[in-house]
């Protein structure tokens, strides 16, 4: 039989918003070397690739800066790098960390420098050397970076001009910007830390005697973080990781996940990892067999069931239209391509997915609009 051309539409209204889930996905690319990091890009992804058939004993250049678009996986530039991170991009560079040069052949290295990198041709050049270990990255008009020591610098992006916001006695754990805005996590001791915010020249904080906080973000001007606690638990102690957010001169708990592991999957927590979303939160649920991938939204906590995959799950980056599942099998590491949510306001009891299967595509329509 041969398929129609034009997509068949179908649209279910939802009364019961569990059990819901999305019936493939596309694969971008398999048998990857380590995929340390992954950043959409419109039609193109960016990630770094680790050659793992290099070996030393030192830091050494061995993982190459990669895209994947419709003309399939190639090279961004035939350049190596050592241990590149916090991967950044505007519409026509990418900004990452490296160790720097000094770093080869030295099992421990304490500097790292800024690469600008061009999207079209792979042309680079270092624009900022020798910041302390481990640097942070954020971006919009400027560059925000952060140094473990306590700096935090706006710089050009240009890298020619740069302006020390602040400096601290602590170290510096993480940071993101909202405009001129500055948000860092600083350790004050082991399992003390606070978040500090930077607005119109004033230094206020935030949150105060927070346990292991990371991964900071900011979604329609509200700050969210990630935060792993020790509770007790059941005559013993047990982790948590407690999803949280600043609003309204607030701190609110989103939720919270146990992360023991089941006796059938040692060493991988039951949840995890997360993936905050506009009003959303993607989690990865371990278990069960097949690692399930789970939609909550935050204000009512409502939950989606939204695909299972076959291979241990590493982490989840998003854009407006596609959630990226980055894997692992026995092969090697693998990208995958979800359709995301969409909203369509006035729909009340709705969800939207779109999918692809042999032709078909499937639309489902959801009420609450995603903030980016």
């Amino acid at each position: 039989m041969k398929l129609a051309k034009f997509p068949m539409l179908l649209i279910l209204t939802i009364t019961s918003f569990t059990g819901f889930q999305i019936a493939l996905g596309d694969t971008v690319g398999s048998d990857f070397g380590i995929i340390e990091d992954l950043l959409p890009s419109g039609d193109r992804i960016f990630f770094f690739e680790t050659d793992h058939s290099i070996k030393s004993p030192y830091w050494i250049h061995d993982t190459r800066i990669m895209v994947s678009d419709f003309d399939g996986t190639r090279k961004v530039s035939d350049e190596l790098f050592i241990f590149p991170t916090n991967l950044k991009q505007n519409s026509d560079y990418l900004f990452f960390t490296v160790l720097s040069d000094t770093c080869v052949n030295s099992t421990i290295c304490d500097y790292q420098d800024i690469i600008k990198m061009s999207k079209s041709d792979g042309s680079y050049q270092k624009i900022i050397k020798d910041l302390k270990s481990a640097a942070h990255i954020s971006i919009g008009d400027s560059l925000f970076v952060s140094e473990s020591n306590g700096k935090i610098w706006k710089i050009s992006l240009d890298g020619k001009s740069r302006h020390l916001l602040t400096e601290s006695q602590n170290i510096i754990m993480d940071i993101v910007s909202n405009g001129d805005e500055v948000y860092w996590i600083e350790e004050i001791e082991d399992m003390n830390n606070k978040i500090m915010r930077i607005k119109d020249g004033n230094i206020e904080t935030l949150a105060t005697d927070l346990k292991i906080p990371y991964d900071l973000g900011v979604y329609d001007n509200i700050l969210h973080w990630n935060e792993i606690q020790v509770k007790p638990e059941r005559g013993a102690f047990a982790e948590f990781t407690v999803i949280k957010r600043y609003q309204e001169n607030s701190v609110v708990i989103i939720d919270e996940y146990e992360n023991t592991s089941p006796v059938s999957v040692p060493h991988i927590p039951h949840y995890g990892p997360y993936l905050q979303y506009g009003s959303y939160i993607f989690v990865v649920n371990n278990t069960k067999s097949s690692p399930e991938i789970h939609l909550i939204e935050t204000n009512s906590k409502t939950k989606f069931d939204i695909v299972s995959v076959d291979y241990n799950i590493r982490y989840l980056r998003a854009d407006d239209n596609n959630l990226y599942v980055i894997g692992q099998n026995n092969n090697g590491f693998m990208i995958e391509k979800f359709p995301l949510p969409v909203a369509i306001p006035e729909f009340s009891s709705m969800l939207v997915f779109t999918t692809s299967v042999i032709g078909l595509s499937l639309l489902i329509l959801l009420k609450q609009s995603f903030h980016y």
